[in-house]
């Protein structure tokens, strides 16, 4: 069998694409993400450590410096299976989600995600829409900020259908990448800058505190 035939007959295997887990939340389908980790936080017999506020806040401060912890957050839970992911439920009317992601996928994952030409479903679950790709200046540093409609792809996804955005937050100079999701929880007005330097305030972004 020639190289060609060869290539043919077993074409090389696709480049992976962002891991499932992130565009499962980003699908739509926030409460099958929570409710997956919450699995995956009894198997490992880690629940304790993973509800822990006062364990994981200086776990996320090792990720991105803060003044103190945002009066309007309540922590629901952390994991760090598959990867470094924190949960918080904002008053101001949001579900806040802040993920590492590793070096190897950063690259790939920043072009998809802050990709307004990507829809990000999977398995003919929902993805975004009205995908809007901004900069915005926060604390004197300009970020990247992807505003987009999250739909559902049906039966219990449809009640975390709604507005949303991810903002780059990962330092200058850091190893892989650090991103902030906030999922309106009711409401159809789509998310702003405004919003999102609001929610940051508390953070070390930018020079200009």
């Amino acid at each position: 069998m020639t190289e060609t035939e060869w290539a043919t007959e077993n074409p090389a295997p696709s480049k992976k694409l962002v891991p499932t887990w992130l565009w499962f939340c980003g699908g739509g389908c926030l409460l099958a993400v929570i409710l997956g980790v919450v699995g995956v936080m009894w198997g490992v017999g880690k629940v304790q450590e993973y509800g822990n506020e006062e364990l994981q806040y200086p776990r996320l401060r090792e990720e991105i410096g803060f003044d103190e912890r945002p009066a309007e957050w309540d922590f629901m839970f952390a994991v760090d299976i598959p990867l470094d992911m924190w949960i918080f439920a904002d008053s101001r009317g949001y579900a806040v989600v802040i993920m590492r992601i590793n070096e190897g996928d950063a690259e790939e994952t920043r072009n998809q995600l802050f990709n307004p030409d990507f829809d990000g479903s999977f398995a003919g679950m929902g993805g975004r829409e009205e995908m809007e790709l901004t900069s915005l200046s926060v604390q004197g540093r300009e970020i990247d900020m992807m505003t987009y409609y999250q739909a559902s792809g049906g039966g219990a996804a449809g009640s975390n259908a709604g507005q949303a955005a991810s903002i780059d937050i990962t330092s200058p100079g850091a190893d892989g990448m650090l991103i902030m999701m906030l999922i309106r929880q009711g409401g159809a007005d789509k998310i702003t800058g405004e919003e999102v330097t609001e929610v940051l305030a508390p953070f070390h972004v930018g020079p200009d505190r």
